[in-house]
């Protein structure tokens, strides 16, 4: 039994976690463990309720936090109440796999590759010494964002990952944790290697709010890296197509005895369906 609490997640979040609520399991393949926590999102107030005016009464700005303001370009004001049209619910079905950022090696999937609702919202990594071995993915389902799953990959060896290390951050926190919005999921990746193009330094994620109505709305792209990725080391941006979001992340890890290093990333994506 391997417990996902602060080391593996909350810690990486530090005043942003998420609460953890129930731990599962975990089962060894091989040198990869993997586990799969329930989360249920702290509760800070009702969730959704914008903000119609700025804490002073002043007149609203593009900017979060400030109060809502209509006609916001490109990207809505997100203090704005979303357009609901409804109590829908939504399901995800369809397949297609997005090609890979970075290089291939020993493939890993973490998530679900055939959920019918739950999308992948975070990446995170973490090193030991300068290996990029560990990884964890944050999964929400999409009818209900205090319902998360997250999954783990240690590749790192007995001593696992440097827990006073930098951990990189590619998510789409939901608005109790410190993010944007709920409902944001992930539906492209792009990765920064290193000098010699064999380790990850660097992952970005471009993202979609799912509104009440279905439809997926653009939001902001995240990136983190470290400070062996330049700028002209990051490889290509991979999407989903339209009208979808990412289900499962897919690693590529360099072979041999641990630590293993991450060398790639795609996505595996499904359509958002109405139920």
């Amino acid at each position: 039994m391997k417990e996902i609490s602060t080391r593996s997640w909350r810690q990486h979040y530090s005043t942003f976690a998420h609460a953890l609520s129930t731990t599962l399991g975990c089962m060894a393949l091989l040198s990869l463990t993997h586990c799969e926590a329930e989360l249920a999102d702290t509760e800070v107030g009702a969730v959704g309720q914008a903000v119609k005016n700025g804490q002073n009464n002043d007149e609203p700005t593009c900017a979060a936090g400030d109060g809502c303001k209509q006609g916001c370009t490109p990207l809505p004001d997100f203090d704005c109440p979303e357009d609901t049209g409804g109590s829908a619910s939504w399901r995800l079905s369809g397949s297609y796999d997005t090609a890979l950022s970075g290089y291939p090696g020993t493939s890993i999937p973490l998530g679900n590759a055939q959920s019918s609702s739950r999308g992948v919202y975070a990446i995170l990594s973490n090193e030991r010494s300068d290996e990029p071995c560990y990884v964890s993915v944050a999964t929400e389902d999409v009818n209900n964002a205090t319902l998360d799953t997250v999954y783990e990959s240690d590749l790192c060896g007995p001593q696992s990952y440097n827990e006073m290390g930098k951990t990189l951050h590619a998510d789409f926190l939901d608005e109790d944790a410190g993010g944007i919005d709920d409902h944001v999921f992930v539906n492209g990746v792009q990765v920064c290697m290193n000098a010699g193009y064999d380790k990850v330094k660097g992952i970005a994620v471009s993202g979609v709010k799912l509104q009440g109505n279905g439809k997926l709305v653009a939001v902001a792209s995240v990136s983190d890296k470290r400070a062996h990725c330049d700028d002209d080391r990051w490889m290509s941006w991979e999407n989903c197509l339209d009208g979808q979001i990412a289900t499962e992340v897919e690693l590529q890890y360099s072979a041999g005895l641990p630590p293993n290093d991450l060398t790639g990333i795609s996505l595996h994506c499904r359509d958002v369906v109405q139920k």
